[in-house]
């Protein structure tokens, strides 16, 4: 059996517009949601995850929120490498 979960990620905390992004999304301040999303680099990504990979999640859909495509690439690719290992 597959077990996923997807996830907005915000890359960067401090990143008005992905928080913007997600507060329209989801139509209530992102502070009410920021502790059950994973933000940051790909070492806070992967220290998010880590627990539900632990438990057994084999797939994550990411949805990325950065300053640019190839930012978001590379820091979800880092993030999942470790998640790999």
């Amino acid at each position: 059996m597959t077990v996923g979960i997807g996830v907005n990620v915000p890359l960067d905390p401090s990143d008005l517009d992905a928080a913007g992004l997600m507060q329209r999304l989801f139509g209530i301040p992102f502070e009410r949601f920021a502790t059950y999303t994973p933000v940051g680099p790909a070492e806070q990504i992967d220290k998010f995850f880590r627990p539900y990979v632990d438990a057994g999640v084999s797939t994550l859909n990411l949805t990325p929120c950065g300053p640019d495509r190839a930012s978001e690439i590379d820091t979800i690719a880092t993030a999942r490498a470790s998640l790999d290992s």
